[in-house]
């Protein structure tokens, strides 16, 4: 293996040779190309990278002429811009997850898919990305908001976080913490989740949900049997319930018709009830 300050080459043109490369701890980090090399002279020796661990980021993966043209995860994190920072990798070949201890590990700063080389601080606003010819999914998917971006993310937001070729089905499997919903749970804010959509040749987060806000209950003092629920206005894709009790089956739980809800200002929202015409109990509830 060798380089030139920017690239780590792995293999020699000599198809004589054999060239190893083993990551399995700490990081590997780097802000141009990682693989055997393929322009002149292509490094057409028997090349193998052999991953069982650590955290790899790189602008580019070269794996068209390592053995079975992909880049194999056995075990390790593939995090395109490092932990903390938004980037954009590129496999040249395929991506094979081969372990459930591998994961994906995305940085969300923005609703703009980065475009800036691993480890290096980019544009603010930005949020990590691959792109492959093929891949095979299993492992983890690591979701974490940076920069403050948990303060403006909406449930209208998407995030293609990988695409594959799409002129054949080139996307395979799943992640195994995704949920039966389908979401996946935010790393460092676990009371929010994002709905995981894997097409054939893509995966895209979207539907941000977090922890609905706090309902307020009180009668109206000016009113004898007037009740207000109120609650602020950011409860994006939650809907009103009530029911006659607390441990009360979901079934029993009804909608209340959005044309009973109003708003107060640009802060809350509120539904009032004469009370005994309504559940005694009330919650907000992901739609």
């Amino acid at each position: 293996s060798g380089g030139n300050g920017r690239s780590i080459f792995i293999g020699s043109p000599n198809p004589e040779y054999t060239g190893y490369y083993t990551l399995e701890a700490g990081k590997l980090i780097c802000t141009d190309l990682i693989g055997p090399r393929f322009t002149n002279p292509q490094y057409i020796s028997t090349n193998f990278f052999n991953w069982t661990g650590g955290l790899l980021s790189c602008r580019t993966f070269e794996a068209r002429l390592l053995v079975g043209g992909t880049l194999t995860n056995a075990g390790g994190i593939f995090a395109p811009g490092d932990i903390g920072l938004a980037a954009s990798t590129t496999v040249n070949g395929g991506y094979y997850v081969a372990s459930s201890n591998a994961v994906l590990a995305i940085d969300l700063g923005g609703t703009m898919p980065a475009n800036q080389a691993a480890g290096v601080v980019g544009v603010a606003g930005a949020y990590d990305n691959v792109r492959a010819e093929d891949a095979w999914l299993a492992g983890r998917l690591e979701v974490r908001f940076m920069d403050g971006f948990e303060a403006t993310v909406t449930a209208l937001d998407s995030f293609t976080i990988l695409t594959t070729s799409p002129t054949h089905l080139s996307l395979h499997g799943t992640f195994d913490n995704v949920g039966t919903n389908g979401r996946v749970n935010v790393v460092n804010f676990p009371n929010f989740s994002f709905r995981v959509t894997i097409n054939d040749a893509s995966v895209v987060l979207d539907d941000f949900s977090g922890p609905p806000p706090q309902l307020a209950i009180r009668p109206e003092p000016m009113t004898p049997g007037l009740v207000t629920v109120s609650w602020a206005t950011n409860a994006v894709g939650f809907v009103l319930q009530s029911a006659p009790r607390a441990d009360a089956a979901p079934n029993d739980w009804a909608d209340i018709p959005p044309e009973l809800i109003f708003q107060n200002g640009a802060l809350n929202e509120y539904f009032e009830f004469v009370e005994g015409t309504s559940g005694a109990f009330f919650r907000l509830r992901k739609n």
